[in-house]
């Protein structure tokens, strides 16, 4: 039987009362008690148990997290940097606040998605029913008549005699596609993975504003700490995907080697030139982690825009295809009507 795993929504809502339980100087252990004797009997109950177990023994919250096997990597990792530098507080709220968003974008993701896959799967059956029923019938009309067909007209009972032949194959294909839009939306798992893959293939430029986000959040932390620059770009590769971490380690070796922080920044290819400027001055100031704290959230808010506004085009496009789909749907009803009616006049 698979794990469970926590959804966005959920993930959020812990992060946000751990981020309180923190600031209020609450026990872990007293807070998943409170969160398990709050559950009926079930998977999310049993999570809470076996962190209640875990946090007894005196791990630490990330620890805990860890040892369950169903948190996120990047959950884990970043809330260890926040334990490491004594930020764990603001590094939940932090946390609370991407997971949130996460939720809303799922949520955008599937309205946008829906209604077109609806609309498209039923225009594909209508346009299966005129294209095998209705066309033939022009089709007879001009064998009645003895006439040639006009070009158009071929090309459309063409159409019609090709979708007849791979009809069973084109009912298939439907019916798939039903049942795995069904069950991505139905089923958590599946329905993270997608939405995971879709900001992949949608936010390219969102991620790399994202991963930035993530190194000035931990630099912030970092530098409060007391811990050089170097040590957490360090810790903030560990936050990345695998060829982000190469390139971002690349960037901590450089500067363990002698390199200003502002030039390692640059050759991540994260930042862009003015940001990398006012980091450079904020090192001559040494005021790093405060503007590093700023930078993050200026990096949060533009990836969130772009995120949004992407998966806000999806609809209109896709309905647009769809309109073309259903224009050429139509010319291939008028135009033989057209031809038969030019032929009996």
């Amino acid at each position: 039987m698979p794990k469970f795993r926590p959804d966005c929504h959920m993930l959020s809502g812990l992060c946000e009362t751990m981020g309180e339980a923190v600031s209020a100087g609450l026990p872990y252990r007293e807070v998943f008690a409170e969160l398990r004797d709050g559950e009926k009997e079930g998977a999310v109950k049993n999570l809470y148990t076996s962190l209640c177990a875990y946090a007894e023994t005196g791990a630490c919250l990330s620890e805990c997290l860890n040892m369950s096997g169903v948190f996120p990597a990047y959950m884990i990792r970043l809330l260890s940097v926040g334990e490491l530098t004594g930020h764990a507080d603001r590094t939940l709220s932090r946390l609370s606040a991407y997971y949130a968003l996460q939720a809303s974008l799922n949520s955008s993701l599937k309205t946008s998605v829906l209604y077109p896959a609806v609309l498209g799967c039923v225009l594909l059956c209508v346009l299966y029913v005129i294209a095998t029923e209705v066309l033939p019938v022009f089709r007879g009309i001009y064998a009645q008549l003895g006439a040639d067909l006009p070009p158009a007209a071929a090309a459309a009972f063409a159409f019609g005699e090709g979708l007849r032949s791979i009809g069973w194959i084109l009912i298939t294909v439907i019916l798939l596609a039903a049942a795995f839009t069904a069950a991505a939306l139905l089923i958590p798992v599946l329905r993270t993975r997608m939405a995971a893959y879709t900001m992949r293939l949608f936010g390219g430029k969102a991620r790399r504003f994202r991963a930035a986000a993530d190194i000035c959040s931990v630099l912030a932390m970092t530098c409060s700490a007391g811990i050089e620059p170097a040590g957490g770009i360090r810790m903030a590769a560990e936050l990345s995907d695998p060829d982000g971490t190469q390139h971002i380690s690349a960037a901590a070796d450089a500067m363990e080697a002698g390199k200003e922080l502002s030039a390692s920044l640059i050759e991540t290819g994260l930042f862009e030139g003015m940001d990398v400027h006012y980091i450079d001055l904020a090192v001559q100031s040494g005021n790093l982690a405060e503007v590093a704290e700023k930078l993050a959230g200026r990096y949060t808010e533009r990836a969130e825009e772009i995120f949004f506004r992407r998966i806000a085009l999806i609809e209109p496009i896709t309905v647009l295809i769809m309109a073309f789909f259903v224009g050429l749907m139509l010319l291939g009803v008028m135009l033989p009507l057209l031809g038969a009616l030019s032929v009996l006049g």
